[in-house]
């Protein structure tokens, strides 16, 4: 079994230092974007609204990912009468909030605040969340109706369904449903313990709670099960990044793992959907990446995430929270291995690992 993390730790070091000299002026930009902010507020508070914008603005063009001055740019155009440049704004910052990663304190608490604003002033949003309502409702009915019938046009309504309304229960709930009919489950993580795992007795790696807890601040690292699956199988992980050391975090669900650099892995890299193929120590290709706020639907890493791979005869496909986003050709290579976890510069938590076979 592999065993290097001395040799992750010098790669990832030596990777975060020239990401930290590329962050360097991007920080600069951001402590510029905030300064502006801070002076726009206090326009904002002497009703000096004109003035507010166009320090909002400028903190804007400085750091696009400033939600405070994003949020008080919506407040300052709501009190100049522009209402529909305001609920745009709102939108921003809730879609800002989603993409990011590690979001601090105060930022979140902008999230109600935008919320309120849009219930109390979006009113063509909320004719499009009617019309939405009502389509789903009706999709619902054809998914219910035919998931005995015609389970791949049943699965095709709840995709449906789960694209336009995300956290959709009934319709989460409909597709583990029937993602699980006829399929033997086997836990890869009991729920108790990792020391059986290639790597699980390592600094790194704990359970807590019924939950396996990474903490790898600085270095990259990985454990693995110690049986093979074969054959057609799905292997599902719920996990979430709690909580950001580096710039670039990382937690991966990894599979058909057969050498030390010989297997598949899935999962979110700096903020985007990510899935390495790696064939040889210095042989990888990256055969998708996607940021996790344009995954439709999106996603956010800090909350509870599923990640799926699941393989069949010919193809592998890529699923996130029940959804398909991609699919390769599976080849000899990848008809099984063992199955493991990556964690890279992040406290990692993975309350679910297990296998449905097909």
């Amino acid at each position: 079994m592999p065993r290097r993390p001395l040799v992750l730790r010098v790669v990832f070091v030596a990777a975060l230092v020239f990401a930290v000299v590329l962050a360097a002026p991007a920080l600069a930009d951001m402590d510029a974007a905030l300064d502006l902010t801070d002076e726009g507020d206090e326009a904002r508070k002497a009703k000096k609204f004109p003035a507010a914008i166009k320090l909002y603005e400028r903190a804007l063009e400085e750091a696009p990912d400033c939600l405070p001055a994003r949020y008080g740019l919506g407040e300052a155009l709501l009190a100049t009468g522009k209402r529909q440049d305001a609920v745009v704004a709102f939108r921003q910052v809730l879609r800002g909030a989603r993409a990011a990663t590690g979001l601090p304190g105060k930022w979140k608490d902008l999230v109600p605040g935008a919320k309120d604003r849009l219930e109390e002033h979006d009113e063509h949003g909320r004719e499009l969340d009617t019309i939405i309502d009502a389509h789903v409702a009706r999709v619902m009915k054809v998914a219910s109706k035919f998931v005995k019938k015609d389970p791949d046009l049943a699965q095709r309504a709840l995709n449906v369904v789960l694209t336009l309304r995300p956290n959709h229960k009934r319709a989460s709930a409909l597709l583990s449903k029937m993602a699980g009919a006829g399929a033997r489950k086997e836990a890869i993580f009991d729920g108790k313990q990792i020391a059986d795992w290639d790597g699980g007795r390592g600094q790194w790696w704990s359970v807590k709670d019924g939950v396996i807890v990474s903490e790898t601040e600085g270095v990259a690292t990985f454990i693995r099960n110690q049986k093979e699956i074969t054959g057609n199988f799905d292997v599902i992980m719920e996990a979430r990044i709690a909580k950001v050391y580096d710039k670039a975090p990382f937690i991966a669900l990894m599979a058909a793992w057969k050498a030390e650099f010989d297997h598949t892995r899935f999962g979110t890299l700096s903020g985007a959907l990510t899935w390495y193929e790696k064939m040889g120590e210095d042989v990888s290709e990256r055969v998708f990446r996607e940021e996790a706020a344009r995954v439709k639907p999106a996603y956010d890493p800090a909350e509870w995430t599923r990640y799926e791979l699941r393989f069949r005869d010919e193809w592998i496909y890529a699923v996130i929270n029940e959804l398909e986003v991609h699919k390769i050709l599976r080849t000899k290579k990848r008809a099984g291995g063992y199955v493991g976890i990556l964690s890279q510069g992040c406290r990692g938590e993975i309350k679910q690992l297990y296998v449905l076979h097909r």
